[in-house]
């Protein structure tokens, strides 16, 4: 009985991820370079890169914008860490037809966040 519970538990949770990444063929994200900037508190600082972010959903149902989140990464693969983003691009459903757009800013404890960076929505959020 165990083990046959554990097998259920096992595929659904691939059905689940597999529907949850198939969900964003359809979503388009389109980001624009805005500012670049520092922070810093006491001894600590960052570096700064600010987007405008369009997010459209092409086809099918409304996605739940709160299972995902917006990821940047640099040529070479690295991920900065989103710092800071509009609600409109974290909460609620985007509906076919109905583009939601919002500032995203990304950090990085060195410059390299300044380089062109490639914004996505993932489904893997830590």
């Amino acid at each position: 009985m165990k083990t046959s519970s554990v097998i259920a538990s096992i595929t659904l949770s691939f059905i689940t991820l597999s529907a949850h990444a198939k969900g964003l063929d359809h979503v388009i994200v389109v980001s624009t370079q805005k500012t670049s900037g520092t922070m810093s508190v006491g001894e600590k600082s960052a570096y700064t890169q600010s987007f405008e972010i369009f997010l459209g959903n092409l086809k099918g149902r409304g996605l739940d914008l709160a299972g995902y989140c917006l990821k940047a990464y640099g040529a070479e693969g690295k991920e900065y860490k989103l710092d800071t983003v509009d609600e409109v691009l974290t909460v609620g459903k985007l509906k076919v037809g109905a583009p939601v757009q919002g500032m995203a800013v990304f950090s990085s404890v060195d410059p390299s966040v300044y380089q062109p960076l490639m914004i996505k929505l993932s489904g893997v959020c830590k």
